[in-house]
């Protein structure tokens, strides 16, 4: 008897709990059917064309997503074949599909009073912080940035500066992934085929006015052209000083942001793909003329004049007796 009551106790409590499911499950798709203004029916992410983040009236940028002419997608609008840097790519991705799945935020009696009440309590302006989401059929949506939330941490938006529309939440640590500087967005490594050669075969390094130093390695063997041996050691904190040299910001040079000045290195690096083919980039560093301290790297006859604030001194009085194997 005890067993037959046990048993139709458990058949109760799952008709329950399926019950209950059931319900929520409805209740659910009646909110997000009765909440047509849920951030969700701008972002579409297999429609996504153009993502702009515009701060207040002039600054910004715009992530394109219809990349037919890149060999990078998405990319930096303005820097078509300039990778992004994989982490923001990944922290990009992630925020976008949180922030479609924010719902309206209800705030009972904060909806009353004028547009200029409304602009005043959440800080909505017509210069506001916003998001601009084009879709690939031309349609766009806006989603303004107001004022921060203290208690939650959080910003207020709108789709619409109109005071009935409704407002969201928006969690600070998620817009935080839009507020990068543009190095951050780029992989900013100068040299960036030392991270995609599976072997490196020839270094050539021209300081100023002095002769070249050429490094030829032969099956692992580094050698310095003209002197024999080369300091093994000595090459492998070269390259990875050369592999770590990253950047602070990138232009294009009819931007008129950077000079380049007085010429001060030249590097060539030859290596071996993964898939087999070779290839060779040149990375050349002057003096930046606009910036007094600071130094314009340009990557062979490209448009991109990459700002670095800072050259390793190993680079700056590298000398060729240096590369030299000393015989003991």
């Amino acid at each position: 008897m005890h067993v037959l009551f046990d048993m139709r106790r458990k058949y109760i409590a799952a008709a329950f709990l399926i019950s209950l499911v059931v319900v929520l499950l409805l209740s659910g798709a009646w909110f997000f059917r009765s909440s047509p203004n849920n951030v969700v029916r701008m972002i579409a992410l297999d429609k996504l064309a153009v993502l702009s983040v515009v701060v207040g009236e002039a600054g910004g940028y715009s992530l394109r997503f219809d990349c037919k002419d890149s060999p990078h997608c998405p990319y930096l609008d303005g820097f078509h074949d300039l990778p992004l840097s994989s982490g923001w790519e990944r922290n990009i991705e992630f925020a976008l599909k949180a922030l479609a799945g924010i719902p309206p935020y209800n705030l009972e009696g904060e909806r009353e009073g004028s547009r200029d009440r409304r602009g005043e309590d959440f800080g909505f302006l017509e210069t506001s912080n916003r998001f601009v989401f084009v879709n690939n059929d031309g349609t766009e949506e806006t989603l303004f940035i107001g004022s921060r939330n203290d208690f939650l941490h959080s910003y207020y938006a709108t789709l619409d500066l109109d005071e009935d529309a409704p407002l969201f939440l928006v969690p600070e640590n998620l817009l935080s992934v839009f507020s990068v500087s543009r190095s951050e967005m780029l992989d900013s490594f100068l040299v960036s085929s030392l991270h995609s050669f599976q072997f490196v075969n020839r270094i050539v390094l021209t300081l100023g006015a002095q002769d070249p130093i050429v490094l030829e390695a032969v099956h692992g063997e580094w050698s310095l052209v003209g002197d024999g041996e080369a300091d093994a050691p000595f090459v492998m904190e070269l390259l990875s000083v050369l592999k770590t040299l990253q950047f602070s910001d990138v232009s294009t040079e009819d931007a008129h942001e950077e000079r380049e000045g007085r010429f001060l290195l030249e590097v060539i690096v030859q290596g071996t793909l993964h898939d087999g083919h070779s290839s060779t980039e040149v990375v050349t560093i002057r003096d930046n003329e606009a910036k007094s301290g600071e130094y314009i790297a340009r990557r062979g006859d490209s448009p991109y004049l990459f700002r670095l604030k800072a050259l390793p001194r190993m680079l700056v009085h590298l000398r060729r007796e240096q590369v030299a194997k000393i015989e003991s």
